[in-house]
């Protein structure tokens, strides 16, 4: 598993949009848009059901979780 961090304004639940950062969570602050995701991947994140659930969870509790960081757009 790996962090993979999401460019401002691109779609959270596109794999090809996020960039791998490695093993190291990148800095997000804020509460508002997906930052990162760390999942199972290569190039690019295996975005599973369960951690598309936590992207939207984190999104409508305006709160990161263990899998799932935000930042302020």
């Amino acid at each position: 598993m790996a962090w993979y961090s999401l460019p401002h304004g691109a779609n959270p639940l596109v794999p090809s949009q996020y960039v791998s950062v490695g093993d190291t969570p990148p800095t997000c602050n804020g509460n508002l848009q997906v930052c990162a995701v760390f999942a199972d991947g290569g190039t690019t994140p295996v975005l599973s059901q369960p951690l598309k659930d936590e992207i939207i969870t984190a999104l409508n509790n305006h709160s990161s979780t263990a899998n799932v960081k935000l930042r302020t757009p």
